[in-house]
């Protein structure tokens, strides 16, 4: 009797949550993003890590020339110091460069920034529901949008805008600072340089 008690009480939980989602946090939080803005989801859920991600580039980049230029032996020490103070300065002004940009295209587009965290939240929420089906996460994830939109401050174009800017500015700011760090790990691989 007690069994059959605990499979209706299963049931009954299956029945009223659905099946519970079995895909990753990650694949969820994306799919969410998508349901909130089709075109750009997948830009939308790298708005938070995009920073996190360059720093961490950057970082291990300069680590590993940095590695490369103690480790070679030359004839020319004081080339070698040349090439460790292009690498300082490089690491004593990539963050703030990153930072200055972040903070920048935040500022220009305030209101898509505020309206895009408020949906971050949401999405979090949605997504970190324990035992929710997918289609739970999927219906949460609609009234994120409705939300986001409810108000008329911002559109989907406001928010495209933004994170074309976004992406755009970090891009180029990123790629900027990993050319400095090549162009200093080409001359200390250089023959000719040292």
């Amino acid at each position: 009797m007690r069994f059959l008690t605990v499979i209706i009480g299963i049931l009954s939980v299956h029945c009223a949550f659905g099946e519970q989602c079995h895909k990753s946090d990650t694949d969820s939080t994306v799919d969410c993003m998508k349901v909130i803005h089709p075109k750009h989801g997948e830009l939308l859920a790298s708005v938070p890590i995009m920073p996190q991600q360059c720093l961490e580039n950057i970082t291990n980049l300069l680590k590993d020339v940095r590695q490369r230029i103690e480790g070679r032996r030359s004839s020319n020490p004081q080339c070698m110091k040349n090439l460790l103070n292009r690498l300082d300065d490089i690491s004593n002004h990539y963050m703030a460069k990153i930072i200055t940009v972040d903070r920048s295209v935040k500022q220009r587009f305030i209101s898509a920034y505020t309206a895009v965290g408020n949906a971050m939240v949401g999405v979090r929420t949605c997504v970190w529901k324990p035992h929710s089906s997918c289609e739970k996460i999927q219906t949460c994830c609609s009234a994120v949008k409705s939300g986001l939109y409810a108000d008329r401050t911002v559109t989907e174009e406001d928010i495209s805008n933004f994170l074309i800017e976004f992406k755009t500015q970090f891009g180029k700011e990123y790629d900027s600072i990993i050319n400095s760090i090549r162009d200093v790990q080409s001359d200390a691989i250089s023959k000719t340089f040292c």
